[in-house]
């Protein structure tokens, strides 16, 4: 198992966990926010104004919500998953597959 320690914009501090084991090719990523949860929040706004903004990396929190008022969307992360860094691109497909899977057709 590899520990790595990160400091974030905001003062928070992340530890991510990796597992892997060499014989079965299991692996598998835990990440854990250090900090206490801020009382009242945070808000956090990103414009992405072209596609190569689409590829800038982010951390979302587990208790995250995710507005795009142009669409009137709101996703409530913290409801079907945990902390993840990924980039916005990789953000805003791992929502719609949580959607197209956890959505009653």
């Amino acid at each position: 198992m590899r520990v790595l320690e990160v400091e974030t914009p905001y003062s928070d501090t992340l530890t991510i966990m990796c597992l892997y084991c060499d014989n079965c090719e299991y692996k598998n990523t835990e990440i854990k926010a250090g900090n206490k949860i801020n009382d009242f929040g945070r808000r956090i706004t990103i414009k992405v104004n072209s596609e190569e903004e689409l590829k800038k990396d982010l951390y979302k929190s587990s208790s995250c919500i995710v507005l795009i008022p142009e669409y009137d969307f709101e996703y409530k992360t913290y409801m079907t998953e945990g902390s993840v860094i990924s980039t916005v691109e990789g953000l805003i497909e791992k929502i719609i597959d949580n959607l197209q899977t956890n959505s009653a057709i």
